[in-house]
């Protein structure tokens, strides 16, 4: 019981800090989004 909370304490200042992964995840919604739409036509086109 005292083990989750402090988990979830650790997670929440890791979630309001990251200033210099905002780039980071910029760059991962950039480049993902568009491997994942890709992704999914090759498996469609495969299973068609």
């Amino acid at each position: 019981m005292v083990a989750k909370p402090k988990n979830i304490i650790e997670v929440q200042p890791e979630r309001e800090e990251p200033s210099s992964q905002s780039p980071m995840k910029l760059f991962m919604w950039i480049f993902g989004l568009p491997l994942g739409v890709i992704i999914a036509i090759m498996t469609l086109q495969n299973l068609l």
